[in-house]
């Protein structure tokens, strides 16, 4: 049963992969002073100051991406609450189980139901909101402070979310085995989303270039 709130989150994090790019921006990654000084001595080019990549202005980056990084994390919440929401009410639909009365009938008590569908329903919820709100800070998180977009940010988050997701359970091997797998699936989706973005032949490159904004084109 538990796979039907697996996939919603496993479908959600591949769409918000390949339907946006996530790193750095471009603009006033250097300093001013970085900048080679014009001068009319012949041979002074030597003791031209080059920009250092690693030396630039992060400041100006980490400002940005910390508002980015307070709406990936609420709006990806949001979106999580709704996907757990619509697990729940299919989970509950389909797959509840039937009972035998005294008389050998089956039946279902629907008041009892009821009550164990809706708690169960905000359970779930909340954990499938807590399992992205945490995929997305985790993942925002490392990428600010390694610098680097690349799918170890995604293994990291996606262990921390399936660690959240296994939390109801109270086992320690399902813990360990969620972090495991997340971790294992989400850095496979985001290479796979990143492979298909670089492909200017791919449907997906054609629909980023569509959707990215001018001034970062």
């Amino acid at each position: 049963k538990e796979i039907t709130m697996v996939l919603p989150f496993i479908a959600y994090v591949l769409g918000q992969e390949i339907g946006e790019k996530k790193g750095s921006p471009s603009e006033n990654l250097y300093r001013k002073e970085d900048a080679p000084r014009k001068t009319g001595l012949a041979g002074d080019h030597h003791n031209l100051r080059k920009p250092d990549p690693d030396t630039k202005n992060m400041a100006s980056v980490t400002d940005k991406l910390e508002p980015e990084c307070a709406s990936r994390v609420w709006r990806q919440g949001i979106y999580g609450a709704i996907l757990g929401g619509m697990a729940s009410a299919v989970q509950n639909l389909y797959l509840r189980e039937p009972y035998a009365d005294s008389m050998g009938l089956v039946a279902h008590r629907n008041a009892e139901i009821a009550a164990n569908s809706a708690k169960a329903g905000v359970s779930k919820t909340f954990v499938m909101a807590a399992a992205c709100a945490t995929f997305a800070a985790v993942e925002c998180a490392t990428e600010t402070v390694r610098g680097k977009d690349d799918p170890f940010n995604a293994a990291i988050a996606g262990c921390a979310g399936g660690m959240v997701m296994s939390a109801p359970a109270h086992n320690a091997q399902a813990t360990v085995l969620s972090c495991g797998a997340g971790a294992a699936l989400m850095a496979s989706l985001t290479a796979f989303s990143a492979q298909r973005i670089s492909d200017p032949h791919s449907r997906d490159a054609r629909l980023f270039s569509l959707a990215k904004p001018k001034n970062d084109q």
